[in-house]
């Protein structure tokens, strides 16, 4: 699978400048959840959520070590200075 470019969809951009956070899965974050610390935030929608959990803004939380199809991570790095 190819590398994909950050960027390329302009209107996907957040009020911080972050690109192609819209995706087809939530994301996991590293934080625990508040009222549990077995629970991890997980951010964002997927497919099949409705318009108001995809969202930058949308926070929800499940079971650290919990897996389904709708959940996943972004792998990203800056590639501003590295030589090419």
């Amino acid at each position: 699978r190819k590398n994909h470019a950050g960027g390329n969809h302009a209107g996907d951009v957040s009020p911080f400048g972050c690109f192609d956070l819209a995706g087809n899965v939530r994301e996991w974050t590293a934080s625990a959840a508040a009222w549990n610390d077995r629970m991890r935030i997980v951010r964002g929608g997927c497919w099949e959520d409705t318009t108001f959990h995809c969202s930058t803004y949308y926070r929800g939380a499940l079971e650290a070590g919990d897996s389904d199809h709708f959940t996943g991570f972004r792998c990203v790095r800056d590639v501003k200075n590295e030589s090419r």
